[in-house]
C-alpha cells in the first residue's frame, strides 16, 4: 500500500462514517479513490481533506449535488455565497417551523398545568394556533374548547390574521424596546402602546366578548407562564401591566379580581 494512504475501512473509521457511504460517494463521483494493484480502494490525504468539506457541507443540509458544485475547483466564492445563501434561507425556514412547533408543545404543557383536558380538537386548535405565529399561543390554555374553535377557526389562512398577526408582533417588539430602555409605563410612549394594546386585545375578543376576560386573566397569572427564549414576562407584568392600569383607570374602567371589567 502507497505511503500516506488510507483504505476504505481506515478512512470510514477515522471519519465516523460508514463503509457503505464512502463507497456510494466514490459510485457518484463525489469521491474517488484510486484503486491499488490487488483491487482495494486507497484514499490520499488530499482525499482525507475533502472528505472533511462533504461531511462539513453535508452538516448544513446540502445535497450531494450542492456539495460537489461547492468542492470543485471550478467554483468560485460567487457560486459558493449563492448556494450558502439559499441554504441558510432554507435553515432560517426550518428554526421557524420548528420554534412553531416549541410553542405548540409549551401550549399544551400549559393547558396541562392549569389543569386542562386537552381533547384531540383542542390540541388541533393549539397547532392551528402556533402554525399561525399568534405571539404568546400559549395563553391559549386560560380559554376553553369553544373559544379555542373559534380561534382557530377565525386564524385559519384568513385576511383576519394577515391584519392582526403583524400588528401584534409589532407591539411585541415595541413593548420588549421600551422595556429594556427603561422608559416611564405612565409616559407618553407606555400610553400610546397601552391603547395600541388595547385595541388589539378588543380586536381579537371582538366575536366572542367572553374572550376579554380569559385573555384578561391570562395576563393577571403571567407569573405561571412557562420560561422561554422571547417570551418577555418581565415586561408583561412589570411594564405592560402598569401602562394598562393607567390607560384603563384615566378610561373609568377598573378590572375586577377575576378579570371582569367594570366601567365606572
Amino acid at each position: 500500500m502507497p505511503r500516506n494512504t488510507l483504505t476504505i475501512g481506515a478512512l470510514a473509521e477515522q471519519a465516523g462514517v460508514s463503509v457503505r457511504t464512502l463507497q456510494y460517494y466514490d459510485r457518484v463521483g463525489l469521491l474517488r479513490a484510486a484503486t491499488s494493484e490487488g483491487g482495494r480502494r486507497l484514499y490520499t490525504p488530499r482525499d482525507v481533506a475533502k472528505l472533511q468539506q462533504i461531511l462539513f457541507l453535508k452538516s448544513f443540509g446540502l445535497s450531494l449535488q450542492e456539495i460537489a458544485e461547492s468542492v470543485s475547483d471550478r467554483q468560485s466564492s460567487e457560486d459558493l455565497l449563492a448556494v450558502f445563501g439559499r441554504q441558510r434561507e432554507l435553515l432560517e425556514r426550518q428554526v421557524a417551523n420548528l420554534n412553531r412547533m416549541i410553542g405548540g408543545l409549551e401550549t399544551a404543557i400549559a393547558d396541562l398545568r392549569l389543569g386542562q383536558e386537552l381533547s384531540l380538537e383542542r390540541l388541533v386548535a393549539i397547532m392551528e394556533l402556533t402554525r399561525q405565529g399568534l405571539p404568546y399561543a400559549f395563553v391559549a390554555g386560560y380559554f376553553d374548547d369553544r373559544q379555542y374553535r373559534g380561534i382557530a377557526e377565525r386564524f385559519a389562512d384568513s385576511p383576519a390574521a394577515e391584519r392582526f398577526l403583524p400588528r401584534a408582533m409589532e407591539s411585541f417588539a415595541r413593548l420588549e424596546a421600551l422595556h429594556r430602555a427603561g422608559a416611564d409605563p405612565e409616559g407618553p410612549e407606555g400610553q400610546e402602546l397601552a391603547a395600541q394594546w388595547w385595541e388589539l386585545v378588543q380586536e381579537f375578543a371582538k366575536p366572542d366578548p367572553s374572550l376579554l376576560g380569559s385573555m384578561i386573566r391570562a395576563g393577571m397569572d403571567v407569573d405561571r407562564w412557562p420560561e422561554a427564549p422571547g417570551h418577555a414576562r418581565e415586561a408583561i407584568r412589570d411594564f405592560l401591566g402598569a401602562a394598562l392600569q393607567r390607560y384603563l383607570r384615566d378610561r373609568g374602567i377598573q378590572l375586577g379580581p377575576d378579570g371582569e371589567l367594570d366601567h365606572d
